[in-house]
């Protein structure tokens, strides 16, 4: 169910990639482009390092190993027992001594504790950067031989259907790339009671966090958040894929540059082309109960229109600073009304008209509801805003 990593060397120059179930999926940035390529996932790893040579202009097998060696790269699953091929490994057991041969393979995590050993494991998890979640712990990491940092996801497998339901998510991060995404790096099963996601780090920190430390964003910053964010679910809609959990806690920004990325899709779904209009039905709700469109609250409704309502709220409560954006503290309550059709999100009268109209157009029904391209030609998005809103000033005591 589950790819491991083997050898951990991330560089921000190189990379390759191995992407189950189907066929490998190797990428090769080279700092100024990246080639992409496929191989039939039951070949030998000979054949691998032959198509490594071809990409990477190496001339011996002895270069592709370190090459390989050096990336970043993750290794899929045996192939299935039985399978017929010549030089394919068919059970966990020959493929792990295969790998072991690979030079450079030194990662292992106490099976005790979950712990990394500091003496055999290339990377560090720093203290005290813990931020905990819904589904796991993340950490921010740094690999001891290049200094290079990156964050590590830390989830504690509960049984068989929730390492299927992470093995899902690491395939579906290995699949998505855009500016505006947080990158995968890779993953790796630490005992089969711990599982960590390495992912690229942002060092500004959450949106939650943002919004915890500095209260409200202005309008014309907000603008150029809310670009990002819909250019990164434009593009998610584009491949068919519906996050299912926009929220301020799923968003990350580097600070340094101003750049958003979305992050986390533990909830994330694949939706065929021919659903896309027709989205899918489910018996469960799936989401946070204060970004829930009414469509999925009611009739279990999961598609891209539904992203667009969640990041509406995520927009406004980065506008207002406000977590209770319904004005109704009850989480039950709030799930009931707006599932009824009888809630929507509050929008302040002191926002710009372009603001406001933007905002109603991400609340609208379903039905009626514009999507993310539609939403980057919108004038919020289009138009800048010179001055920034600020709220009412507060009554003289």
């Amino acid at each position: 169910l589950l790819s491991i990593i083997y050898n951990w060397a991330p560089s921000p120059e190189k990379l390759i990639t191995y992407s189950p179930p189907t066929n490998i999926i190797i990428s090769f940035d080279s700092g100024t482009e990246r080639s992409t390529w496929e191989v039939a996932r039951n070949v030998s790893l000979d054949a691998v390092f032959a198509d490594i040579r071809a990409h990477c202009h190496l001339t011996t097998p002895q270069e592709a190993r370190l090459c390989m060696s050096g990336l970043n790269y993750l290794i899929p699953a045996p192939p299935v027992r039985g399978l017929q091929a010549e030089g394919v490994v068919h059970t966990q057991a020959e493929w792990n001594n295969v790998v072991r041969q690979l030079p450079g393979n030194q990662l292992e995590v106490s099976i005790s504790t979950g712990a990394i050993d500091f003496d055999r494991v290339p990377y560090t998890i720093a203290r005290n950067t813990s931020a905990k979640g819904g589904f796991g712990s993340v950490y921010r990491c740094m690999h001891m031989k290049t200094g290079f940092l990156f964050a590590a996801k830390a989830v504690k497998v509960k049984d068989e259907a929730h390492l299927k339901v992470l093995s899902e998510e690491v395939q579906m991060m290995a699949r998505l790339q855009h500016e505006n995404i947080v990158s995968y790096l890779g993953a790796h099963q630490a005992d089969g009671l711990h599982m960590r996601i390495l992912m690229e780090y942002c060092p500004g920190g959450s949106v939650r966090q943002v919004l915890t430390e500095f209260d409200r964003l202005p309008e014309p910053l907000v603008q150029h958040f809310s670009h990002q964010m819909l250019q990164a679910l434009a593009y998610l809609h584009s491949v068919h894929c519906v996050h299912r959990d926009i929220k301020p806690e799923n968003v990350v920004m580097d600070t340094s540059t101003r750049i958003l990325k979305l992050c986390d899709f533990g909830l994330s779904v694949w939706v065929p082309e021919e659903e896309d209009m027709q989205p899918q039905l489910h018996a469960t709700i799936w989401g946070t109960p204060a970004f829930l469109p009414p469509e999925a609250i009611s009739e279990g409704r999961s598609g891209h229109k539904g992203d667009v309502w969640s990041m509406g709220c995520t927009v406004l409560q980065m506008l207002t600073g406000d977590n209770d954006h319904y004005g109704v503290s009850s989480p039950m309550a709030v799930l009931y009304q707006v599932g009824q059709g009888k809630l929507v999100p509050q929008i302040p009268a002191w926002l710009s008209a372009p603001t406001r109209h933007f905002l109603s157009s991400c609340f609208q029904d379903w039905t009626q509801r514009p999507d993310a391209e539609d939403l980057l030609l919108h004038p919020f998005i289009r138009v800048p805003i010179l001055l920034p809103a600020s709220p009412p000033s507060p009554a003289p005591e």
